[in-house]
């Protein structure tokens, strides 16, 4: 976390600015970022205002504060009312195309490779897709997974890795497949009881709700194996 240097606050008028500058890593737009605003200041705050600028991939907890959903983002805490100048709202939603777009700009800025960096990233941009609008929750959970399984190709242990995810995934399947088989014996052998409409619409949701799961992760394993 940076701090630039500024008068005090005491007295302080409406004329002075307190920001807070959000970014994760040194990306082009993160850099850009920066250095447009501390040339703004210098032009046109000089000597009334603070800057501090949080990196959220060291202080991710920081982001909750200010609701953080996309960076680089800017925060303005003084003057009244708070007002977020960079960063994604309401009037400025996510889109599909800028999230590609951040994915782009944190593999070309060097940052990314470390574990933590990475998986911190990862939740960055799951945030960025909640501002995404009408964006399936099934579609945000494949573009996710993409991510992580890019993430998977780019380490060290690469093979290992995605075996080992491959793996995972099969056996989350069978296990379903094996319950929806359970379920289906079980819709069979209550058939004639007193409550054998009831089970039936039970034991039937279950079973639709594993199918769907199923080819969640048939998808997963395609998205693995390609």
């Amino acid at each position: 976390m940076e701090t630039s240097p500024a008068s005090t606050t005491e007295g302080m008028d409406k004329n002075y600015w307190e920001l807070r500058l959000y970014i994760a890593g040194q990306t082009p737009k993160s850099v850009a970022a920066l250095a447009n605003l501390k040339k703004y200041c210098v032009q046109h705050l000089q000597g009334r205002y603070k800057l501090e600028v949080i990196d959220l991939l060291i202080n991710p907890q920081l982001a909750e504060g200010d609701q953080i959903l996309a960076i680089p983002t800017l925060v303005r805490k003084v003057p009244v009312p708070i007002r977020k100048i960079i960063g994604l709202s309401a009037d400025n939603p996510g889109t599909l195309e800028g999230f590609r777009q951040q994915i782009t700009e944190w593999r070309a800025s060097g940052a990314a490779g470390g574990p933590r960096a990475e998986e911190k990233f990862q939740t960055l941009m799951g945030k960025y897709l909640d501002m995404v609008p009408n964006l399936p929750y099934a579609d945000r959970s494949e573009l996710l997974f993409q991510l992580q399984v890019e993430r998977l190709k780019s380490g060290p242990d690469a093979q290992q890795a995605l075996y080992k995810k491959e793996q995972g995934l099969r056996r989350d399947i069978n296990e379903l497949e094996n319950d929806i088989a359970t379920l289906q014996t079980n819709l069979e052998f209550f058939a004639r009881s007193k409550n054998a409409n009831q089970l039936r619409e039970e034991y039937q949701g279950r079973i639709d709700e594993a199918k769907v799961r199923i080819d969640a992760l048939k998808k997963q394993l395609k998205i693995v194996r390609s």
